[in-house]
């Protein structure tokens, strides 16, 4: 172990004797040695950047928010003048010019070897790197010239002279002159790794040969990618690894693999508590992790309350923080099943021998050894290892149900149809200039009937005939209500306020309490419900979700109806934000899109709050204590988690408007019906619709998302992007689009790329 000069003398030395004399405490010497050890160079006024590599370690100067780079010195070696930069790969970076120019590549030294002029650009990979311009990736050499012109909606590096890219939602992989290998037929793919690559079709997954040839059926449930001659594998539920034939070398048999790296694979099995010496006691029913060879001997015994693979001789794991209540930390572990002395908050993973860690509001850059190299006081957090290929400079328009570009995709901002008129603001030209007038109401055929000059801009779409809107700055109070023709039917003078629905519409009023604002008004703007909720939402099947603080500065939801009264007390509000398309509590009335959809309402019973429901007579009854989870009833049908099955994870079933298990829990996840038909996943992970009685309708395939049926038409997510099918499982719409909304009026919101508006 190696220390700093500085922070040692008395006080370390009384820690670590302190820590012997207490058996040698791996857990109290590490937690002595974050407080004593010294930080090594101070540099305030930065924070992370990045990963470190090519012997660089990028940061950001808070005062500008540019990016630079500091050697393993903590010197700083090229100034701060990029808005964003990549990792070295191959003596070059990617890196965003400070003034929007675009992307391009830098040597060490951060001079600019290929100008900025693309939309996004990745390091280089076997003398090629992916680049996007005007929304197509392709790839160019080294100095900028193409060899593959920009033509896929992804790309990924070359690896073992293949490269993997997206068309229409499909992965294929090309050769290094830009000709198929193998054509975009695939749902999901991984790269090339010594000659092979694993595929997946709609529902089973395989190998691939480096001609693009499958090596044998494809027989698996799903499978991870090629690393160091074997895959991770899954077959009747559990994990194991196949070699380049997709022979089994470690049979089955954990819940959770990774790939192999360093010699090494991360694998996990559901247990009930663990109590190890080394890496903490804990109770309850959780993932432990451990670590194989690839003969399949355990190296790391399955103990770890979580972990990552090994990289740069380390691995991030969880461990319990003795003497403390703060909950788990992460430490790194070696090979051999030790553990660093170091403990944080937050851990990066290992670039060059360095990583970024966080310990109680301050940031790290450290060696293998755990010995902080460099402080950047002021910052906390380590950098994002995500990398974001979500394409920016968005522009929206409309398709019909065949799939057809009606209104082309061109405005920078548009709501969905409603009442056969859209709002859309301000339309990009074939140049990627902002035409002016060019906001306001949209009909079908794509003609502006009722311009509206700024600030005014509708907050939702119409809803019998009226729209929620922001009216002049100089106005009373910010928000009234728009006819079609784009007139003043209710002057602005509420502070926020929701759609029409059922002839009433959620309105706060001014200068009230928060706690009291939101009531209801009527189609003239006048209070029909006074102002007395937190939030309220908008009606349906005649109740509306609205929010109330007691005397006693309680919280109380409920249901009410077209009076104010309270129809149901303590509706269940993590079901209800679900099917709402929220994670907790609304922020605001005007946000909640939909009411409660009749049949079944779920409620929070007695003075536990016991899950129950409401039936349609209006009289609550608790569920069996193993539901866990209700939504509200669509169709007849209620979807229900109930515990049980495979050990950590829910199963969800039916229900009937009697509060009847029709459908025993056989999925991991079932949407609320729509059109007879709703969105469900099975035990792999695979998106289908099922009917009513629980039978697959449109069999489940590798899909990101399944939306629910709208017109005959369901939006899907397949490798980030969006299309639509229909009721047989046909593709109308391949997945094109970066965004795709549900039909209404025969037309649906799509979004796309385009030039940078300028």
């Amino acid at each position: 172990m190696r220390f700093p000069a500085e922070g040692g003398g008395p006080r370390l030395a009384a820690a670590v004797l302190l820590a012997v004399a207490l058996g040698g405490c791996n857990d109290l010497l590490g937690l002595a040695l974050q407080h004593l050890v010294s930080p090594g160079r101070v540099l305030p006024g930065y924070t992370p950047a990045g990963e470190v590599s090519g012997g660089r370690v990028p940061v950001r100067e808070v005062q500008t928010g540019r990016v630079g780079w500091l050697d393993r010195d903590g010197a700083l070696v090229v100034a701060p003048r990029f808005s964003e930069v990549g990792r070295f790969a191959e003596g070059l970076a990617p890196a965003a010019g400070a003034e929007a120019a675009g992307w391009g590549f830098v040597d060490a030294a951060g001079a600019w070897v290929v100008p900025p002029r693309y939309d996004m650009a990745q390091p280089f990979s076997e003398g090629l790197a992916a680049v996007r311009m005007g929304g197509l990736w392709g790839y160019v050499e080294r100095r900028g010239q193409w060899r593959v012109p920009p033509r896929f909606d992804d790309a990924h590096p070359f690896r073992a002279g293949r490269a993997r890219v997206l068309v229409a939602g499909r992965w294929g992989y090309l050769d290094r002159q830009g000709r198929w290998v193998a054509r975009p037929t695939f749902h999901r793919a991984t790269d090339f790794a010594a000659g092979v690559a694993t595929v997946c079709e709609a529902a089973r997954c395989g190998v691939l040969d480096e001609g693009g040839r499958v090596v044998g059926p494809h027989r698996f449930e799903d499978i991870g990618p090629f690393a160091q001659g074997l895959a991770a594998a899954r077959q009747g539920g559990r994990w194991g690894y196949v070699d380049r034939r997709g022979a089994w070398v470690v049979p089955p048999r954990y819940d959770e693999a990774a790939p192999f790296a360093e010699g090494l694979a991360r694998v996990g099995r559901w247990r009930r508590g663990s109590d190890h010496p080394v890496y903490g006691g804990y109770t309850g029913e959780r993932l432990f992790h451990g670590f194989i060879d690839a003969a399949g001997r355990e190296r790391v015994p399955l103990a770890l309350a979580g972990a990552t693979s090994f990289q740069g001789g380390l691995a991030r794991v969880q461990l319990h923080q003795a003497f403390t209540t703060d909950g788990n930390v992460t430490a790194f572990l070696r090979p051999d099943g030790t553990l660093g002395l170091g403990r944080w908050d937050q851990a990066g993973e290992f670039h060059d021998g360095l990583a970024w860690v966080a310990w109680q509001g301050r940031t790290f850059l450290v060696d293998a050894s755990d010995t902080r190299l460099l402080e950047l006081p002021g910052a906390y957090g380590v950098p994002n290892e995500a990398e974001d290929r979500t394409p920016d400079h968005l522009v929206e328009g409309f398709l019909d149900r065949d799939g057809r570009e009606v209104i082309a995709p061109r405005f920078v901002q548009a709501q969905d149809f409603s009442e056969g008129l859209a709002f859309v603001n301000l339309a990009v030209g074939p140049d990627g200039r902002l035409a002016a007038q060019s906001r306001g109401w949209l009909d079908r055929r794509g003609r502006l009937v009722a311009p509206m000059a700024p600030p005014i801009a509708p907050l939702a779409p119409l809803s019998e005939g009226l729209a929620p809107a922001r009216g002049p700055l100089d106005a009373p109070a910010p928000v009234g209500f728009l006819d079609r023709r784009g007139a003043w039917v209710v002057t602005p003078r509420f502070e926020a306020a929701g759609s029409f629905s059922e002839g009433l519409a959620a309105a706060m009023a001014p200068d009230v309490p928060e706690e009291r604002a939101w009531g209801y008004v009527d189609r003239r703007g006048r209070w029909v419900v006074p102002p007395r909720f937190r939030a309220a939402g908008p009606f349906s099947h005649g109740l509306a979700y609205v929010e109330a603080v007691t005397g006693g500065h309680a919280l109380r939801r409920s249901l009410v109806g077209p009076d104010g009264r309270e129809r149901v007390r303590e509706p269940e509000l993590p079901a209800l934000a679900r099917h709402l398309g929220f994670a907790g509590t609304p922020p605001h009335a005007a946000t909640l899109a939909a009411g409660p959809g009749g049949g079944l309402v779920p409620v929070r019973i007695g003075p536990r709050l016991a899950l129950g429901w409401v039936d349609a007579s209006g009289r609550a009854r608790p569920a069996p204590p193993t539901w866990v989870a209700l939504l509200p009833a669509h169709g007849g049908r209620a979807p229900v988690a109930v515990r049980g099955g495979e050990p950590g994870e829910a199963r969800w079933g039916l229900l009937n408007d009697g509060g009847r298990l029709v459908v025993p829990p056989l999925f991991t996840r079932v949407a609320p019906f729509s059109e007879g038909l709703a969105a469900a996943r099975d035990e792999v992970g695979r998106w289908g619709w099922i009917t009513p009685a629980g039978r697959w309708a449109i069999p489940p395939a590798w899909l990101d998302e399944a939306g629910a049926f709208h017109e005959g038409r369901a939006a899907f997510a397949l490798n980030g992007r969006w299309g639509y099918l229909d009721r047989a499982g046909r593709w109308v719409v391949p997945p094109r689009y970066v965004r795709a909304a549900d039909f209404s009026g025969g037309l649906a919101r799509v979004s796309s790329t385009r030039q940078r508006p300028r």
